[in-house]
């Protein structure tokens, strides 16, 4: 899977302890112009640890994560994937 994110300022994607998206930048570039960065990360089957993180440093702010699920296009992450961890 590949997974991306565009942000201004700062944004980083994790998946189960490891670094995937490093993004984590002061971006003077406005969302959703700002740079995208993009990893990739092979995934078995079941549920993954998946923190997103994103700062704002001053002026416009915004981030879009993405990923390419196996064989498909790229696409904003959608949320129905995600689900809130077992702490609530």
């Amino acid at each position: 899977y590949s997974f991306g994110a565009n942000s201004d300022d700062g944004s980083m994607l994790f998946i189960d302890g490891a670094t995937v998206v490093n993004n984590n930048f002061f971006q003077g570039q406005n969302h959703p112009n700002a740079p995208q960065r993009r990893g990739s990360v092979a995934l078995t089957a079941g549920l993954h640890d998946i923190p997103l993180g994103f700062y704002e440093g001053g002026g416009g702010a915004g981030t879009t994560f993405f990923y390419t699920p196996v064989g498909g296009t790229e696409q904003i992450l959608p949320m129905g994937i995600l689900f809130p961890d077992a702490t609530g």
